[in-house]
């Protein structure tokens, strides 16, 4: 059992980190995003943005407002992914119904 989890988290951790990528070096539509996000952000001095390792609370919120609209802009392509997805789970469950005794 526990290796099931284990293999299920590492699963989703590497989905997770192939959907960043992914949004960050393939989609115009994010990267247009955090640039715009990324210029408006250069009027207020260091002080009244604190930060944490170079992150701060203004990156954070681009960042979730630009994969917003990520999905947004590819609704049609990740719902036909989980369609596929769900679809490839499922299926083995209907492989013991498909086959009869004879």
């Amino acid at each position: 059992m526990l290796k099931k989890v284990a293999l299920f988290l590492s699963f989703l951790i590497f989905v997770t980190g192939a959907f960043v990528a992914g949004e960050r070096t393939l989609s115009p539509v994010f990267q247009s995003c955090i640039e715009q996000h990324d210029n408006s952000d250069e009027g207020y001095p260091p002080e009244q943005k604190p930060s944490a390792f170079g992150i701060t609370s203004t990156t954070v919120g681009s960042y979730v407002r630009c994969s917003a609209a990520f999905v947004e802009a590819h609704n049609g392509a990740i719902g036909a992914l989980a369609t596929i997805v769900i679809a490839a789970f499922t299926e083995p469950f209907g492989l013991p119904l498909a086959e009869k005794p004879s």
